[in-house]
C-alpha cells in the first residue's frame, strides 16, 4: 500500500466502509493516522501479509473511529490493541489468524463491550499450548452469535460459561475442527 493511496483514504472523511490489505510496519502510522480521520466509518477490516503481521502497527491507532460498529482484523496481532477495548459501539467483531497469546484477559476485556452481539474467533485467533475461555458473570451483555471455529484445531481445551454471562446468546457455534466434546463446554445451563 503506497503513500498516495494513504493520503486518498485520508480526504474520504465520509467514508463509512473501509478494507484494506497489505499492512506492514512501513506503512502502519500513516494508516493509523489516516483512519482516525474518518469519522464517519462504522465498517473496519485489515489484513497484514506476511509472519510478522500487525506487530506493533495498530497501536498507533490512538483515537479509532467512534462509530465503528463492525472490526475485522486478519493477521498477526499477539494482543489485542489497547484500542478496542473503548469502542462502545462495536456490534461485530472477527479475528482471523491473529495468534493471541493472553486468551483470558483479552477475553474479558471484550466481555466488557457493551454492544457487542456478534463474536468470530476464526482460524488461529487464540494460540498456545492450551486455550480455554471463561465467559464471566455479567459479561457479554449483548452476545448474541459466538462463534469458535475452523483452525483454533486441538488447542481450544474448553469453554466455561458461568451463571449470568451472555443473556442473550442465541448461536453457539464451535467448528467441526475444534474437537469441542460435552465435557469441556461447561456451564451450558446457565445460558
Amino acid at each position: 500500500m503506497g503513500k498516495a493511496l494513504v493520503e486518498d483514504i485520508k480526504k474520504l472523511t465520509r467514508l463509512r466502509k473501509l478494507g484494506l490489505m497489505g499492512i506492514n510496519k512501513r506503512n502502519s502510522q500513516e494508516l493509523c493516522s489516516a483512519i482516525a480521520r474518518l469519522s464517519s466509518l462504522e465498517s473496519l477490516s485489515l489484513q497484514s501479509l506476511g509472519e510478522r503481521g500487525f506487530s506493533g502497527c495498530l497501536d498507533g491507532l490512538s483515537s479509532p473511529p467512534k462509530n465503528l460498529q463492525s472490526l475485522k482484523l486478519y493477521g498477526n496481532l499477539v494482543k489485542l490493541p489497547k484500542w478496542i477495548h473503548g469502542l462502545k459501539d462495536l456490534v461485530k467483531l472477527e479475528l482471523g489468524s491473529s495468534r493471541i497469546l493472553e486468551h483470558n484477559d483479552d477475553i474479558q476485556s471484550l466481555g466488557k463491550l457493551p454492544n457487542l452481539a456478534i463474536l468470530r474467533l476464526l482460524k488461529e485467533s487464540f494460540v498456545g499450548k492450551e486455550v480455554r475461555f471463561v465467559f464471566h458473570r455479567e459479561a457479554f451483555p449483548s452476545l448474541v452469535v459466538l462463534e469458535m471455529s475452523k483452525g483454533l484445531k486441538k488447542r481450544l481445551k474448553s469453554v466455561k460459561f458461568e451463571q449470568g454471562t451472555t443473556p442473550k446468546l442465541e448461536v453457539l457455534q464451535c467448528g467441526y475442527d475444534t474437537y469441542i466434546n460435552s465435557s469441556s463446554v461447561l456451564g451450558l445451563p446457565s445460558l
